[in-house]
Order: structure tokens, then sequence, then C-alpha cells
């Protein structure tokens, strides 16, 4: 720590080695007073010598106990330093530079908390001095350290603490703003962090962490409000494989399919991710790209075995909802006609087939139009279901050459991987409505580096602004 102190300015003429020189060194009272004679019409009233004491020998004093200050400060002698600049104080309570010695006197001695008060004065009375600002950021920079750490082990109750203290050090600390943002994305506190992120992009910075962050905090209640900061953050990192990922994910969840596509295939370009190709099969399955969404599918589970049990899932939902849009496929207005019937039929237990040519018969349909009706909705069906367990038993081969419509309706009934039947089952097609998520792998960024396991990478700061 003592390599890293930036001591406060000094006025005498030797230089110190590891100390930051502040500018304005020379002495304001080198004069015809001493320092003795004149602390001693200042202390002593009543003495015959006593002279007026004027706001200018008050001044004089200030500097020369502040000058005596330094050359004890420069020997280590922190405390007696502390002693002298809190006595220039007393003679000239607007003095700066006493302000930052004494805060300089407190970081030396390890009491960064009482330096923070001082510093702030001097920061105030004298703005732009450079010593003043360097000491300012380096004990928010540390505070900003020690949080850092506190998140990487977890505990961000007491990082959100500590990362406070760094900002009431330095306000104008936006990696601090951010990483307290990251504190409470880590705790779900998603309505206090977005304040904090947002006050890191206001009070300035070039980094693209706050805006990450912020597409990260706002994804837990509106894709779309998300979106403009993700865009923020890939103008400044356009190599983000992941927020790439992350806005085609909301695109697609907003109904942009085409920009969902688009923002995959850049995110799978600079690294290929389970998650990205899983979420791209999705849509694409979705779309009746059926080769290229099994495609992707399979890259997944290849990437990360875990995800297969919810890409089934994923794959049953799907199918499910591509089977109640075509019920009816030659028939669309029929099929409306008929939706709520059906649904209610199919309730009851039957197979959907059955279900369709009921309604098809109440709704007065001949008996051969009721059956051509139901048997190609058991096709329909059955080729969904054998797309399933094609997929489910590893079973590619066959799996392409259904897609590819190399089977016959008779070869598609008669798949039977498990040893279950396709079409014996009473049950009707799942209403499963999975939908993809970011998985919890995505963890909020520090600015310290590691990803925290929170919904999204949030970024903290760590000084790398």
């Amino acid at each position: 720590m003592e390599n890293l102190i930036i001591s406060c300015r000094t006025r005498l003429a030797a230089s110190l080695a590891v100390l930051v020189l502040a500018a304005g060194t020379s002495m304001r009272c080198e004069a015809q007073t001493s320092l003795g004679s004149l602390l001693g019409r200042i202390l002593s009233p009543g003495s015959q010598q006593q002279q007026p004491v004027t706001p200018q020998d008050r001044d004089k004093a200030s500097d020369d106990a502040v000058n005596k200050g330094l050359g004890k400060f420069n020997r280590g002698d922190y405390n007696n330093a502390l002693s002298l600049f809190q006595q220039a104080l007393s003679y000239n309570p607007s003095n700066s530079y006493a302000y930052n010695d004494i805060g300089a006197c407190y970081i030396n001695l390890g009491q960064e908390d009482a330096a923070v008060p001082y510093l702030r004065e001097a920061i105030t009375l004298n703005p732009t001095d450079k010593t003043t600002i360097a000491n300012v950021e380096l004990v928010s920079d540390h505070k900003l350290d020690q949080g850092n750490d506190l998140i990487n082990h977890g505990n961000y109750y007491q990082a959100a603490i500590v990362l406070r203290q760094a900002i009431g050090a330095n306000p104008l600390n936006s990696m601090a703003y951010n990483d307290l943002g990251c504190a409470y994305m880590d705790m779900k506190q998603w309505n206090q962090a977005i304040p904090c992120l947002a006050q890191a992009i206001h009070v300035g910075t070039t980094s693209k962490l706050p805006y990450r962050n912020l597409g990260i905090s706002y994804d837990q209640t509106s894709a779309a409000d998300a979106i403009p900061y993700y865009t923020h953050a890939l103008q400044i990192d356009p190599t983000d494989s992941e927020v790439w990922g992350w806005r085609g994910y909301d695109h697609a969840v907003t109904g942009q399919t085409s920009a969902a596509l688009y923002d995959y295939k850049k995110s799978l370009q600079l690294k290929p991710s389970a998650d990205v190709y899983h979420w791209r099969g999705n849509l694409e399955l979705s779309l009746g790209q059926d080769a290229a969404g099994y495609a992707d599918l399979r890259e997944s589970r290849s990437l990360n075995p875990n995800l297969g049990p919810e890409i089934a899932a994923d794959i049953k939902s799907i199918i499910a909802e591509r089977t109640q849009k075509n019920k009816i496929a030659s028939s669309r207005e029929k099929f409306v006609a008929q939706e709520r019937r059906i649904e209610s039929i199919v309730a009851e237990g039957p197979r959907y087939y059955q279900a369709v040519y009921t309604a098809a018969k109440e709704n007065g349909d001949s008996e051969q139009e009721a059956d051509q009706l139901s048997e190609q909705a058991r096709e329909n069906y059955n080729r969904d279901v054998a797309l399933q367990n094609a997929w489910e038993a590893g079973d590619y081969d066959t799996l392409n050459k259904i897609e590819a419509g190399e089977m016959s309706n008779d070869e598609i009934e008669a798949y039977n991987p498990s040893g279950q039947s396709n079409s014996g089952s009473d049950e009707s097609p799942s209403e499963n409505d999975n939908s993809y998520q970011p998985s919890d792998n995505e963890g909020s960024m520090s600015s310290g580096g590691d990803d925290a396991p929170a919904e999204a990478p949030v970024d903290t700061g760590g000084g790398d602004d």
C-alpha cells in the first residue's frame, strides 16, 4: 500500500522518491517573521510584543505549520505531521493544502475512511488541484478493489456498502457505480441496479460494461427496453459475442426474426456457443426451417450435453404448437370455426385426429370429408411424433429422412425407436409452452473481470474504464 500512497504536496526544496509533488511549491511565508515568533503573536494575546493579528498573519502561520508538517511527513512521522496540519487549519480553515495533507496522513496511517471528508473538503476548496484529485481517486479505487473482491466471493451485501464508500470518496467514479449495480444484480434487486448503472453512464464512461449490464437488467422485465443498451455496448465493442447473442434472443422475443437471425450469426462467427445454437435452432424450427433448426440443436447438444433435456422439451413444445396450427391444413377457415369444439373434445381423451373427425361431422361435413380431414391430421401428428422420437433417440439418419420426405406415412407411423407406438397413445399433443431463456450461467460481470453467477454477465469496472 505504501508504494501506492500519493502523499501531501511538498513546499520543501528536497524532492521525494515515491511521493507526488504538488504544483505551486513556493513557500508563502519565507520571510521576515519566523514560525515561532508568529505563533507567539497569535497564541499569546497578552504579550507586550503582540502585534495586531491580520488575515495575512494567519495565512503565513498556516503555511508555516504545513511546511513544518511536511518535514515530519517526509520522514514517515505521520502522527506528528497530522498534528501540525491540523494546527494549520486552526489558523486558516480555508487552507485546501492542509485538508489534503491531513487526508494523506490518514491514508498512510491506514485510516482511509477518516481521510475522505478532508479530501472532499480539499476538492471543494480547490477543485483543480491534481494532487488532491489523485488522492481522492486513490482512496475510491482502493474501495472499488475491495468491493470487487467481495463480489467475487459472493458477499454482495457487504460489497454494496464498500462500493457506496468508493462513490462517497469520488462521486465521479463511474466504475464504482457500475460495480454497485452489479452487486444489486447479483442480489436480484433489479430496480436498485438500474439507477446505479444509469449513473455510471451519466458521470461519463467509455466502457461497454454499464450498457451491457443495463441490457441484462432490463431483460428481466422487457426485452424491448434491453435492446438499445445492447446496441450501444456493441457500438463500443463489436467483438462481444455474448451481447450479440443476447440481443438476438431479444429480437426473437419481440418478433424481429430477421434481426435475430443476423445477431445469432454474428455471435456464432465470433465464438461458438451452445446457448446461441439452442436459441437459433428453436427460432428456425418455429419458422418451419426444420433442417437448419435440428442441425443447430444437434450442435448445441454436442457443445453442452447437459442441455439435452431442455432441448427435447423445446422441440416437443414447438411440435405441439405447430400441430395445433396445422390441425386442418387443407381448410384454415374450417379449422377456425371448429377450433373451440376440437379443443373440448381433445381434453376429454380421444386421439387428436378422432377429435378432428368428430368436429367435422358436427360441422356438417360428409363422411368422406371428415375421414379425409381426420387422416391428414393423423399423418401430421404421427410425423411430428416420429421427428421428436428420432431426435430423443439420437437417430439422425431417420430424422433427416423424415425431414426430406423420404419415408412413407406407413413407415413413419411404424417407426418405433423406443418400443412405443406413435399413434396408439390416447394422449393428445403436449400443450407445453416452454420458451427459451438465457441460461443461468450468464452471470453479471463486475469490473474485476470475473463473471458472477447471475441471469447474464454483470460487469464491474475495477478501474478498467
